[in-house]
């Protein structure tokens, strides 16, 4: 019975050590990409130049960080939950979303490109939202379109 319980343990160790995972805490700036459209005939298009710059990290594969402060102020970020899993030898997908009280969210689909080391290198995918003011969209507002990593910044 010891044995059995020991060659399980001696299993699961293996099979979690060999399920690699990507390193987590490196901040980068961020920009989105896309159509917000406010009722009324009122929509505008996000670019580079009209989007102020955001900034996010992984906290762990279930949760990236996002804000529109490099400080990552409380009242400046919010955690979009999710799943990640490996999609190949330098690659990973996260799924995330979050509900805000007052009935805004967003949700994410990101592809994550990391290094040999798992170092995040960067991420790019598509969002959608809707009055996540914290990203500068309007209060009524409906986003989507792609965001991706502009650099790394720590």
């Amino acid at each position: 019975m010891k044995r059995t319980i020991v060659a399980a343990l001696g299993f699961a160790a293996l099979a979690s050590a060999a399920s690699p995972t990507f390193a987590f805490n490196e901040v980068f700036e961020v920009r989105m990409k896309g159509w917000e459209y406010c009722g009324n005939y009122s929509y505008r298009k996000l670019t580079k130049q009209s989007s102020k710059p955001l900034y996010a990290y992984f906290a762990n594969d279930r949760e990236l960080v996002i804000s529109d402060s490099p400080d990552f102020y409380d009242w400046q970020k919010f955690t979009l939950g999710g799943e990640s899993y490996i999609t190949g030898k330098k690659s990973a997908s996260f799924v995330g979303g979050k509900a805000f009280e007052d009935g805004a969210y967003f949700t994410a689909q990101i592809q994550v490109s990391f290094s040999g080391s798992f170092q995040v290198r960067k991420f790019q995918g598509n969002f959608i939202s809707k009055g996540a003011q914290v990203v500068n969209l309007g209060p009524w507002c409906f986003s989507s379109g792609t965001i991706r990593t502009v650099k790394r910044l720590w």
